[in-house]
C-alpha cells in the first residue's frame, strides 16, 4: 500500500511534505499558542494542521519501510540503515 504510485516510491514524494511541513507546523503552533487573540481564532486550524502532519509522518515512515524492504531485496539496504533508524524515531517527536 505504501510502496509506489505511478512507478515512483511514495517515500520520495511524501518525504518533502514531512521535511518542510513538520518544522513549519511546529513554528505556527508556537506562534499561535503565544498570542491569546490568535489562539482563539486559529486553534481549530492549528490542531487540524498538527493532525495532518502526524498523518504525513506516519505515511513517510511506512513508505520508508517499504522502500527499505525493496532496497534490501536488491542488496542495497546497508546504504539506508542509518536513515531508516532516524525515520523510525521521527513519529514520536511529531
Amino acid at each position: 500500500m505504501f510502496d509506489t504510485i505511478l512507478g515512483l516510491p511514495i517515500h520520495v514524494l511524501v518525504l518533502h511534505a514531512a521535511v518542510i511541513g513538520i518544522p513549519i507546523t511546529a513554528l505556527i503552533t508556537v506562534l499561535v499558542a503565544a498570542r491569546p487573540a490568535w489562539r482563539e481564532r486559529w486553534f481549530g486550524w492549528v490542531v487540524a494542521l498538527n493532525a495532518g502532519m502526524l498523518v504525513v509522518a506516519y505515511v513517510t515512515r511506512e513508505s520508508g519501510q517499504e522502500l527499505y524492504r525493496r532496497l534490501d531485496s536488491i542488496g542495497g539496504a546497508e546504504v539506508a540503515a542509518d536513515h531508516r533508524e532516524l525515520g523510525l524515531f521521527l513519529i514520536w517527536p511529531v
